[in-house]
């Protein structure tokens, strides 16, 4: 049986996230909050950087997956959580949302998405930093910053356009298209499309048989930094800037008016 370590909410004891250890070299967290569509809260988004981060110093951990348990991969930030209410007293830069993009994207390890279901917001955004991505075939793709009268996050700004052409960026960040599963792949937003039932259970076994090559703990840490760390400086930059603009909307009124339009509308 696998180990696992089981987070909560400290409000009201819900289950929110899982470490899980399948097998040797590989540590799945799993999103839980499946009633919520797996929506990430302030307090998740610090759970998160910190099991990254202890991840990071682990010697027996190689591989990270990232997957949700349900229908979705991830509904995005919770905006109903307290973290997310814009103050312009709070910036961005020191947000928990901040420390979770700082801690995946500096990950010195291999860093597998496995999206079981919908994606909305970081979650999409968030594929832009992991080493590989595989989506169930009903998994959508959705960054609906523009109705929120946000900017893009994640440095979504720049790698989206390098990753899948402007132009396709541009449906996704100004129209706010929903790709569908087969649209990511053309886009390189994921490498491959696996049914439903076999998903976690085929990226789990190829990493094991990648785990069963020799001297791989250290090749992954050797390949992760020469295919990162010369544009990592830059990311980090775009990611500033990012939170520069986001600060400024806040400061605008514009992000709480969008915002409780959004809210108001889902009653």
């Amino acid at each position: 049986m696998a180990d696992f370590v089981i987070h909560r909410n400290d409000d009201n004891q819900e289950k929110y996230f899982q470490e899980e250890r399948p097998s040797p070299g590989i540590l799945v967290l799993l999103l839980d909050r499946p009633r919520k569509k797996n929506a990430i809260t302030g307090a998740m988004y610090l759970d998160l950087a910190d099991a990254m981060d202890r991840a990071a110093m682990d010697e027996s951990v190689t591989c990270l997956v990232l997957t949700g348990k349900g229908d979705y991969f991830s509904s995005g930030a919770d905006l109903t959580d307290e973290s997310w209410t814009p103050d312009p007293e709070h910036k961005m830069e020191t947000s928990p949302a901040a420390i979770f993009m700082k801690a995946l994207s500096h990950f010195p390890k291999l860093v597998v998405a496995a999206v079981n279901g919908p994606a909305i917001g970081i979650a999409v955004t968030l594929l832009c930093h992991v080493d590989l991505a595989y989506a169930a075939p009903h998994a959508t793709f959705w960054t609906p910053f523009l109705r929120m009268a946000i900017v893009p996050e994640y440095a979504s700004s720049a790698l989206f356009p390098l990753t899948m052409g402007r132009s396709k960026a541009s449906e996704l960040l100004f129209l706010g298209k929903k790709f569908t599963a087969t649209e990511a792949q053309a886009s390189h937003l994921i490498s491959e499309i696996i049914p439903t039932d076999r998903l976690l259970t085929e990226v789990l076994l190829r990493l094991e048989d990648m785990l069963a090559k020799p001297l791989v703990q250290k090749s992954v840490v050797a390949f992760k930094a020469l295919m990162k760390s010369q544009r990592l400086r830059e990311v980090d930059d775009v990611i500033k800037a990012e939170f520069r603009a986001f600060d400024d909307r806040i400061a605008e009124g514009d992000v709480a008016f969008a915002i409780g339009q959004l809210l108001q509308s889902r009653l």
